[in-house]
């Protein structure tokens, strides 16, 4: 098996290959396979991120029954080549696994990206800094008495200034959220602090970072989920000014939000993604549960370093009852893109009066929202009254205000998963189609887009 990079070559007209809408001027071309990919084996691309057209850099990783491994891949100039992330010399014995999550670019020739690794029961975060011949590795530092961690995600305003997040075991045992910043190629770690009434021993939910957005060195924003002391799932707000991290805030849920308390209560299922702008200003999205046990979207905005309260995300017409109800807690809003303040665009998905599911795509004007219902490439299977969606937007990214490329993945049937791309222009929407495989996949292939990066309109 082996995984496909979608390039963009430009625009056309919308054009159809065998009853299926196909994305005009988008072509796909295999990922280039490290030299151990050998009988079966999954390969797979987790993150992408473009410096200039034709010059990014993306994460990925290769399962085998006897290998798991990390991969970075280099785009130069339009042609993709592929490299095993090296380990550092203490890690090279004994290892198990090692993986790399994250990429950012701050400039061609200058991408960092951050994963884990495995060394017999220890876990080690790691941080690969690119060089003019391939990658330099670094093990990352850990808050005193950590015993072990790993990095899930990076930002880079700039070459050599970096924040990256994730998680570290304390010396209890327990999880903790993660902070490194790293200035002028110098990284160091912080805690990421609980609100006041977080706890890290109560069972039922641990902390965890699960978005992060810098726009400035030492500026950042990260969200995620912690556990209070009655062990149930609260949104987690932190925000750096000036290299220094404040103390997380908990997110305050709409007045419709659930009040009950308990490990198994979902009053937050999820804030899973933020964006922030140049002025400081960002935008993050999840998802609650109300006090009937019914899930929404939430997006939650921040200005000057204080985060107001969150709304619930606005919904097409023919939405149901219990809108966003999911396996939680599996946020109902998959990814935010803010390219200028006041100006941002979402997708997510919810559910219509017949329990269908589709796609959600939102866009901010001036500090309003408005809802969008995906159009789908056709004969799409909405999969009625299945756990999972038939539909998913995994990723988003917004070169400028109202013009956004999102992907992911829709069920042409329902044995069959097929990659999708949906194009916001001037603040409107069109209809969504089934990107390309690449040469030799076949017509029974299965496939999905989880990351996207644009460098330009």
């Amino acid at each position: 098996m082996s995984a496909a990079v979608l390039v963009l070559l430009g625009s056309g007209s919308a054009g159809r290959v065998s009853g299926v809408d196909r994305a005009p001027g988008v072509t796909a071309v295999e990922a280039p396979r490290p030299t151990n990919a050998k009988g079966r084996y999954h390969l797979g691309l987790t993150d992408v991120a473009c410096a200039a057209p034709g010059n990014c850099a993306a994460t990925g990783y290769l399962e085998s029954s006897t290998v798991s491994r990390g991969l970075l891949f280099v785009q130069k100039d339009g042609a993709w080549s592929v490299n095993e992330p090296p380990l550092p010399r203490t890690l090279r014995q004994g290892r198990k696994s090692e993986g790399v999550s994250s990429v950012a670019c701050a400039a061609v020739g200058h991408c960092v990206a951050v994963g884990v690794a495995a060394s017999g029961p220890q876990l080690e975060p790691l941080v690969f800094t690119q060089r003019t011949h391939g990658w330099q590795e670094t093990v990352a530092p850990l808050p005193t008495g950590a015993k072990g961690g790993g990095l899930d995600f990076v930002s880079c305003p700039s070459t050599g200034n970096c924040t990256a997040a994730g998680t570290y075991i304390d010396s209890s045992g327990n999880d903790r959220g993660l902070l490194l910043d790293e200035r002028n190629g110098v990284w160091t770690a912080s805690m990421a602090g609980l609100p006041p009434n977080g706890s890290v021993t109560t069972s039922g939910q641990t902390s965890a970072i699960q978005a992060l957005s810098c726009w400035a060195p030492g500026s950042c924003a990260a969200v995620g989920v912690y556990g209070d002391t009655h062990g149930s799932p609260q949104g987690w707000l932190l925000t750096e000014r000036h290299g220094v991290w404040a103390r997380g805030v908990e997110a305050r849920l709409p007045a419709n939000a659930s009040t009950r308390e308990g490990s198994y209560l979902y009053p937050v299922i999820g804030v899973g993604a933020v964006s922030c702008v140049p002025n400081g200003d960002c935008t993050a999205v999840g998802g609650y549960g109300d006090r009937r046990s019914h899930q929404f979207g939430m997006i939650l905005s921040e200005h000057a370093g204080r985060w107001g309260p969150a709304k619930q995300t606005p919904l097409p017409a023919n939405a149901g009852p219990n809108p966003q109800q999911g396996n939680a807690p599996r946020s109902p809003m998959g990814s935010i893109a803010c390219p200028s303040a006041g100006r941002c665009s979402a997708v997510g998905w919810y559910l219509d009066d017949h329990g269908n599911y589709h796609g959600l795509l939102l866009h901010e004007r001036g500090g309003t929202w408005s809802p969008s219902e995906l159009a789908f490439p056709s004969g799409a299977h909405t999969a009625p009254g299945t756990s999972q969606p038939g539909i998913s937007l995994d990723s988003l990214a917004c070169p400028s205000a109202g013009n956004c490329l999102a992907v992911g993945s829709y069920n042409p049937s329902p044995s069959r998963l097929r990659p999708l791309l949906v194009t916001e222009r001037n603040g409107r929407w069109g209809k969504s189609s089934e990107a390309p495989p690449p040469g030799g996949a076949g017509k029974n292939y299965n496939g999905n887009l989880s990351a996207v990066s644009c460098p330009s309109a």
